[in-house]
C-alpha cells in the first residue's frame, strides 16, 4: 500500500470515528440539533467512501469536502478558544491532525499526477521515436532496393505512399 493511501485511510478512518463518538454524545445529551446529525452523518459517509475501492473516482471530492470541514470546524475551535479556551483548545485539537493529514494528500496527490504526466510523457516520446526510426528504416530500406533495381519506380512510389499513408 501507498503512502499516500495510508493518509487517505488515516483521515477516513479518523471521520468515520469522530462520527461514531458524535453519535455517542448526542446519544449521551440527548441533544437534537439537526445541523450535528447532518454534519456527523456526513463525516461517516466521506470516511466510508474514501475505503470503497469502487468509489475511486469520488475518493479526491471526498477528501476535499473533509479537509474543507476539518479547517472549518478547526476556525470555530480557534474563534471558541477566545470564549472558552478548554472547549477551543479541545477543538483545535480534535480537528487539527485530519486537517494536516489532508493537506499533505493533496500535497502528495499533487506530486503523484505530475510524477504520472512526466512518466506518461516519456513514453510517448519514447514510442514517437521508436515510431519514426522505424519509419526512416523502412524508407530507407525501400530506397536501397529501388537503387538496386529490385523494385520499379511506380512500386517505389506506391510502397513509399502506404509507408507515409497518404
Amino acid at each position: 500500500m501507498s503512502k499516500i493511501t495510508h493518509v487517505k485511510n488515516f483521515v477516513g478512518i479518523y471521520s468515520i470515528v469522530f462520527a461514531v463518538l458524535g453519535f455517542v454524545a448526542l446519544i449521551i445529551d440527548k441533544t437534537h440539533e439537526p445541523i450535528i446529525h447532518i454534519l456527523l452523518t456526513l463525516f461517516f459517509i466521506l470516511g466510508v467512501i474514501v475505503h470503497v475501492p469502487f468509489l475511486l473516482k469520488i475518493h479526491l471530492v471526498s477528501m476535499i469536502v473533509m479537509g474543507f470541514l476539518h479547517g472549518s470546524l478547526l476556525i470555530m475551535s480557534i474563534i471558541v478558544m477566545f470564549h472558552d479556551c478548554l472547549t477551543g483548545l479541545f477543538g483545535f485539537g480534535l480537528f487539527i491532525l485530519p486537517l494536516v493529514f489532508s493537506i499533505v494528500y493533496f500535497v502528495m496527490y499533487s506530486n503523484d499526477k505530475k510524477k504520472q504526466k512526466n512518466l506518461l510523457v516519456a513514453a510517448l516520446d519514447s514510442n514517437n521515436t521508436k515510431e519514426s526510426n522505424t519509419l526512416t528504416d523502412e524508407l530507407n530500406a525501400l530506397l536501397a532496393s529501388k537503387n538496386r533495381g529490385e523494385i520499379t519506380e511506380e512500386e517505389y512510389l506506391a510502397k513509399k505512399k502506404d509507408l507515409i499513408g497518404y
